[in-house]
C-alpha cells in the first residue's frame, strides 16, 4: 500500500483512489502504527487535532466506514482495518 498525503491517493493492489483529507489522515495514522491497535482517541486526536467534535466516536466510525468502502477487497468482512472492541482499529496489510 502506497500513500500520497500530498495529493490524498492511495494505491493498493493496482488499484488508485482517492481519499479526503480526513481519510488521508486516518490511513496515514493506521499505516504509521502497522500492526498495532491504535486507540480510538488516538485516531482523533490525530484526524482532527485540535478540533473535538462533540460527536466523536460516532464521526471516528463514519470515517472507517467510508475509509473501508475505498481500501477493503469486502468491506463488509474488513481484512485490512480491523476494529479491536473496546480498544481501537487496527491496519494488517
Amino acid at each position: 500500500m502506497k500513500l500520497d498525503c500530498e495529493h490524498g491517493i492511495v494505491e493498493y493492489r493496482g488499484t488508485v483512489t482517492s481519499l479526503t483529507p480526513i481519510e488521508t489522515r486516518l490511513l496515514q495514522t493506521l499505516m504509521q502504527n502497522l500492526g498495532r491497535v491504535v486507540s480510538r482517541r488516538e485516531l482523533i486526536r490525530a484526524v482532527w487535532a485540535d478540533e473535538q467534535p462533540d460527536d466523536d466516536r460516532n464521526r471516528l466510525d463514519v470515517y472507517i466506514h467510508f475509509l473501508r468502502r475505498k481500501v477493503e477487497p469486502d468491506p463488509q468482512s474488513p481484512t485490512l482495518i480491523i476494529t479491536r472492541r473496546g480498544l481501537g482499529y487496527e491496519l494488517h496489510l
